[in-house]
């Protein structure tokens, strides 16, 4: 979620000890969400039809917590981080580290792609593939071309 202009600010103060209420009205508020997709978020149904449009090979949709981790300044834009998890302290800890990051200009992320041009992959092997050379290339004698 992206502020659309300059005087938002995903810095908010004790956002953790704010009702659920008044985080989701924040979040609105900063992210613009229409009552809509605040009824959905509020809700935690996500329709087949609405998940079918999302990903692939949909076979089903389950509830886990939603959470907003708050502070993230990437490339001098304020965002917050939704994050759907079950585990205790990864939204706390995101948000702390962000925050810790802002007080030093925030993150900042860049690409060696051009635009329009996708992103070259990453071989652990054997770097960055180069132009004209192929995964099939970088093929490790075991087989293992770096994929995951």
């Amino acid at each position: 979620m992206q502020a659309d202009t300059v005087n938002k600010s995903s810095s908010f103060a004790s956002f953790y000890k704010l009702s659920t209420d008044d985080r989701l009205k924040q979040v609105k508020e900063f992210a613009e969400l229409s009552e809509d997709e605040v009824k959905t978020i509020r809700s935690g149904t996500l329709p087949f039809g609405s998940a079918e449009r999302m990903i692939e090979n949909v076979v089903g949709t389950f509830p886990l917590p939603l959470g907003i981790a708050v502070n993230f300044l990437v490339n001098d834009r304020d965002y917050l981080v939704p994050m759907a998890i079950e585990e205790p302290s990864v939204v706390a800890a995101a948000s702390n580290a962000a925050k810790m990051a802002r007080a030093t200009g925030g993150f900042k992320a860049s690409s060696t792609s051009r635009p329009g041009e996708p992103a070259r992959p990453y071989n652990r092997f054997h770097g960055w593939w180069g132009e004209g050379s192929s995964r099939e290339d970088s093929s490790q004698p075991n087989g293992d071309n770096g994929d995951c």
